[in-house]
């Protein structure tokens, strides 16, 4: 049976860091959180304006972080995201990190 994705926007949004986040779901003890940053240039030279955290969890709170990894997007990567979500698919649908 497929793990429930659930919405935790409101409780990272708690967080001094993440007040601006626009999504954050938590799927088991797997947490991806979606949001604006000041424009930043990524390796490949793209300014990525969106960055797309990922927290593995000790135990079913999204506060109790035992590690943390992120991704930064682009505004097009971001549309491209945005177009799936409109179509009911989860940030983990849309990531597939898994």
């Amino acid at each position: 049976m497929p793990e429930t994705i659930i919405d935790v926007t409101e409780e990272v949004k708690t967080e001094i860091v993440s007040s601006s986040t626009i999504l954050a779901q938590r799927k088991g003890l797997n947490v991806l959180i979606l949001k604006p940053i000041e424009p930043r240039k990524r390796f490949d030279k793209k300014t990525a304006h969106f960055l797309l955290e990922y927290r593995w969890l000790s135990r079913e709170d999204v506060h109790c972080v035992q590690g943390s990894d992120y991704i930064l997007l682009t505004k097009k990567e971001m549309q491209e995201t945005q177009k799936q979500m409109d179509t009911g698919k989860t940030l983990f649908d849309c990531f597939n990190l898994f």
